[in-house]
């Protein structure tokens, strides 16, 4: 492995200065693909991967770090719940060489051409419910950083970059709150804190974006409302259909409007339906 680029084992596949510098892994190892820095694709892409390790626990695997700025924190912070050990998870990020024997593990997902844009395909199921059902179990027996009574209702705020400003959320955190909602910053809570939230939701709504791929942690059958915004007003991001498969709940878009109670109204009249 140079460069994230993959080659044989074989030392006839190496230049002669490569070969010398190369190091050896021993050992059999699974290759899980790519350790994403982005939450998003870390949760869809890379959590479901160890799955693997679940079922061999004897396994070690190792990622590819895509890019320079790959974090373990959460990765360990994950491992950690799914009682894993933390040395049998390899991190490749060097632009060394690595010689190793490597078994490939089916991802779970494929991308697939379609029009007006690509989306992301269920392959399989069992990758994921093997590490969301492990979490959930972990993340209800633990005590928890903050107390996160069960709710119902669930809004998830974001960074106001992409809204018009701090004001605009307190407005539509006070219509929400009206109807029942708990809003929250899921950025302010621990990550096993986030998944015990989510795992007693039935109703789940935010602005699109990568806080609401935490819905694989919501039981089944619940509702995920996601909201446009100012870059994407009328279209939901692709991965979010994907999260749908995966916890087999159904998802519903609302457009973005600038008028906090338009939006409130929106959620309020789809939950009557």
């Amino acid at each position: 492995m140079l460069g994230g680029k993959w080659r044989h084992k074989d030392p006839a596949s190496l230049h002669d200065h490569e070969a010398i510098n190369a190091v050896e892994l021993d050992g059999f190892h699974r290759y899980l693909g790519h350790a994403f820095p982005t939450y998003g694709h870390f949760i869809l892409e890379t959590l479901p991967m160890l799955s693997y390790l679940i079922e061999d626990h004897d396994a070690t695997g190792v990622f590819l770090a895509w890019g320079a700025s790959f974090c373990r924190s959460l990765l360990d912070t994950i491992v950690a719940l799914l009682e894993l050990n933390k040395s049998s998870i390899l991190i490749h990020s060097t632009p060394h060489i690595l010689k190793t024997q490597l078994a490939v593990q089916p991802r779970p997902l494929r991308l697939a051409p379609c029009s007006p844009s690509p989306r992301y395909e269920l392959i399989n199921d069992w990758t994921y419910r093997t590490v969301i059902d492990k979490l959930i179990r972990s993340a209800q027996a633990s005590p928890g950083e903050q107390a996160t009574e069960p709710q119902s209702r669930l809004f998830l705020m974001r960074s106001a970059k992409r809204l018009p400003g701090n004001h605009f959320q307190d407005s539509l955190k006070i219509e929400l709150e009206a109807q029942g909602f708990r809003c929250l910053y899921p950025e302010t809570l621990s990550f096993p804190d986030q998944v015990r939230s989510l795992s007693t939701a039935s109703v789940v709504a935010g602005f699109a974006g990568s806080q609401l791929h935490n819905s694989i942690f919501c039981p089944r059958e619940s509702i995920i409302i996601g909201i446009g915004d100012q870059r994407t007003p009328d279209y939901p991001l692709i991965f979010q259909g994907l999260c749908g498969d995966i916890a087999k709940n159904t998802y519903h878009h609302i457009n973005y409007t600038e008028n906090p109670g338009k939006i409130a109204s929106d959620i309020s009249d789809l939950l009557a339906r």
